[in-house]
């Protein structure tokens, strides 16, 4: 399986109607979907899947006409929620192009925040 020769293996579980369950049961280490956007939460999922971390936290829809402080307080949203273990800090999914460097920025530094 891919699992067996990875150290880490991602699911994404793309769209608005998953079988999340399903997609979730897979044999992973990180679960990644659109939790801004869709739903379920960061602390949901974490909560459900105690085995697995989960990616997300910034919504890929909204980022590129969001300020940097907006993209930074949902960042920490997401830290705050997760009480910042088990979580890679990303996208719901593929972000914009025009995505403003200053907002990519404020996210990664919103990520490295202590």
């Amino acid at each position: 399986t891919v699992a067996a020769g990875s150290q880490v293996t991602m699911v994404h579980i793309h769209g608005a109607n998953t079988f999340f369950h399903l997609m979730a049961s897979y044999p992973c280490n990180m679960l990644n979907w659109h939790d801004r956007a869709v739903g379920p939460d960061l602390a949901t999922v974490q909560g459900n899947y105690p085995d697995c971390c989960v990616a997300g936290g910034i919504n890929e829809k909204a980022i590129a006409g969001m300020t940097p402080e907006a993209v930074a307080a949902d960042v920490a949203q997401a830290r705050d929620a997760t009480g910042n273990r088990r979580l890679m800090i990303a996208p719901g999914c593929v972000i914009p192009v025009a995505t403003p460097a200053m907002n990519l920025r404020a996210a990664v530094e919103a990520a490295k925040a202590t």
